[in-house]
């Protein structure tokens, strides 16, 4: 059976895309909410902080960025896979691969900023 490009890349890259993007919300949510609760334990006294606000405040800006390209990069997938259904949403049509472009560098944004907070912290706690 000889599939075109639009119903290769529903058959495939849409499935594997939406997820990829559902993992990396997953992991970047939950590290932010552990982020979260582990600031406001350890932000009760000053003798007992581990890492400073600063460092703090920078790991959950990045886990925010890595979270919102996450859900960005979900509702494009989900654009592009229309557009290569021939369902008319917001014009797309034949550019999914436009769109799915797009796609790909939120991830690669999302996965870069969840690696640099996982890094961050762990050269703050002194584990290398």
């Amino acid at each position: 059976m000889d599939l075109n490009e639009s119903e290769r890349f529903l058959a495939f890259n849409y499935k594997e895309l939406k997820d990829l993007g559902k993992h990396f919300l997953t992991i970047s949510s939950a590290s932010l909410v552990f982020i979260l609760t582990f600031f406001d334990r350890n932000s009760l006294s000053e003798s007992t902080k581990i890492i400073s606000n600063t460092e703090y405040k920078f790991s959950g800006g990045l886990l925010a960025i890595s979270v919102i390209c996450a859900g960005v990069g979900l509702f494009l997938n989900y654009i592009a896979g229309s557009g290569a259904a021939k369902s008319m949403i917001w014009g797309i049509g034949k550019n999914y691969r436009l769109v799915t472009k797009f796609t790909y560098i939120l991830y690669i944004l999302a996965g870069g900023s969840l690696v640099a907070t996982y890094l961050l912290l762990l050269f703050q706690f002194g584990i290398t």
